[in-house]
């Protein structure tokens, strides 16, 4: 089994179980887990906001079981606590979240830190402070997350090759995130996206599979 950090190198696709999501479509957790995993996701998040700690442990504990032996990376959103005890691969941390030095001295430096960002300043920021990954965005408008501004394409370009502020950049892999979908995902690997982040796109499409191998073919061509 490779390590974390070079699966993480190698992957392309990011896809977030949303609690409220699932619930609200009555899609089953576990059993969307299995399709992802078996159609090769790189990195997959449990992010609830609806249901207590209690159960979001048992669901991460669940999820955990379902990955294990994978090659797809297992993060808990929110929870350092919980992503510790239930045997996940890392976790992600919003900017008002517990900061990220505090949470790798909970964790260890086996399990991976990924921190939301929608600027260049927090992006930096969060490299410096030890994050594996970021997640940028959002990129565009998008239904699961309330959001008073979006980071939009320029950030992507000034993240990447494309930005005239490239050198002065952040080295860990950044994954775009915001409403992303099939539509526009090619006006962001043009603007040098290399790795996205998707929810809806994935989790509510008739074969989820299927989309998953379609967005990362799509990503690998690049």
């Amino acid at each position: 089994m490779r390590s974390r950090k070079e699966r993480l190198a190698d992957s392309r696709l990011y896809v977030l179980i949303d609690g409220k999501v699932c619930a609200d479509r009555g899609i089953d957790i576990f059993g969307l887990a299995e399709k992802l995993r078996d159609a090769g996701a790189g990195l997959v998040q449990l992010r609830d906001k609806i249901y207590p700690r209690s159960r979001i442990r048992e669901e991460a504990a669940g999820l955990a079981g379902v990955f294990a032996g994978s090659e797809t990376l297992f993060i808990l959103n929110d929870h350092p606590d919980i992503a510790i005890d239930c045997g996940c691969d890392g976790v992600h941390l919003g900017q008002l979240d517990m900061p990220a030095g505090e949470a790798r001295r909970l964790m260890g430096r086996e399990m991976l830190i990924g921190i939301s960002c929608s600027s260049l300043e927090q992006a930096l920021a969060a490299q410096s402070a030890g994050a594996d990954y970021l997640g940028i965005g959002p990129v565009f408008p998008t239904a699961t997350k309330e959001c008073s501004a979006y980071a939009g394409i320029a950030l992507v370009e000034d993240l990447s090759s494309k930005g005239a502020l490239f050198p002065k950049t952040v080295r860990v892999p950044f994954f775009c995130i915001g409403g992303i979908c099939a539509a526009n995902l090619p006006e962001l690997l043009r603007a040098g996206a290399g790795r996205v982040a998707v929810c809806s796109a994935v989790i509510t499409a008739a074969d989820p599979a299927a989309e998953v191998e379609r967005f990362t073919a799509l990503l690998r061509r690049r």
